[in-house]
């Protein structure tokens, strides 16, 4: 019982030293700090993000029209999705 015990109570440590290294990480990243707190942090990233993604959209849907030309003048491609 007593190695039971023991070995409990090293997993409630091990436990305990991963909360405070969670918290520690938490509160850089609440502090902006890091890259995680660069992303949690700043609209203007958001926001950069979300504009390439609608530029992107724009891009594949301009690919495809490009490649369904293609095709139609006879040019065979694939594009998976």
């Amino acid at each position: 019982m007593d190695t039971t015990a023991r070995n409990i109570n090293g997993r409630i440590e091990q436990v305990g030293k991963l909360l405070e290294q969670f918290q520690t990480i938490a509160a850089r990243v609440d502090k902006g700090e890091g890259t995680a707190g660069m992303l949690v942090r700043d609209p203007r990233l958001y926001e950069s993000l979300v504009a390439t993604a609608g530029q992107l959209n724009l891009m594949m849907t301009d690919l495809r029209r490009l490649v369904q030309q293609w095709e139609q003048e006879g040019v065979s491609m694939k594009l998976s999705r």
